[in-house]
């Protein structure tokens, strides 16, 4: 059995070869951009700071109204965001003959900051995950949104406002597009992994000047591996 690893956080790389592209969603082959809203309790949600806190919201696009679950998610961006990402929980029942069609649960990834150099940062990171796309089609996939916030909580401050974000393709997705199984172990040896995809992913995060992942161990936490998830592809 060969081990393969998927960068996640900054970028999500997969350490692998031998894709298969069977089952691909619509909402990841188009590269527009999508303007959509999202109403609901944000001021409480961000409050909460916890994520097992899950609130209901409307999510509004081309023409849809979506009723969603969100909770914040992430862990050192939780810490240094004054805007967290968030994860959008679909219902099983709500999005047919939509863009969002078989979606279950997408992660956002948001501005972290409200200042004007955060929405650089973010169509950067975008673009990131892009780029890899081109060097490899094993990653995941990614789909750029113009977020316009409304929330419905009265709080002081601007009630409503637009912002960059992107969503993320889930594992389970990813897994099943490439034709592999999730794996979660506490690490592995660089032995086990692609050679070539290994090294393209090490040419990459030199690349773009990423640090803070590994290939082959968890930090702070018990599944491997740190910015990475592991999918069993096989030969």
């Amino acid at each position: 059995m060969h081990w393969n690893a998927i960068i996640r956080g900054l970028l999500a790389l997969v350490v692998l070869a031998h894709a298969s592209h069977a089952g691909a969603s619509s909402l990841f082959d188009d590269d527009t951009v999508v303007n959509v809203g999202l109403v609901g309790p944000l001021g409480t949600l961000i409050a909460a700071d916890d994520d097992s806190v899950e609130l209901p919201f409307t999510l509004l696009a081309n023409g849809f109204e979506h009723a969603i679950d969100v909770r914040v998610r992430g862990k050192s961006r939780r810490r240094v965001c004054d805007f967290p990402p968030l994860r959008l929980n679909f219902p099983d029942d709500d999005t047919a003959q939509t863009i969002f069609a078989g979606q279950d649960k997408l992660k956002l990834v948001t501005h972290c900051f409200d200042r004007e150099s955060a929405q650089a940062d973010i169509l950067q990171e975008y673009a990131a995950y892009r780029i890899f796309n081109i060097i490899s089609d094993i990653g995941y996939r990614v789909r750029l949104l113009h977020v316009t916030y409304t929330d419905t909580d009265g709080l002081p401050g601007e009630s409503t406002f637009t912002r960059y974000g992107f969503l993320i393709e889930s594992a389970s997705e990813l897994a099943d597009r490439v034709g592999g199984t999730p794996v979660d172990v506490s690490g592995v040896s660089l032995a086990a992994l692609d050679d070539g995809q290994e090294a393209a992913v090490y040419v990459f995060q030199y690349l773009i000047g990423n640090t803070d992942w590994s290939l082959v161990t968890a930090n702070e936490d018990d599944v491997c591996c740190h910015n990475g998830d592991l999918i069993d592809i096989g030969d």
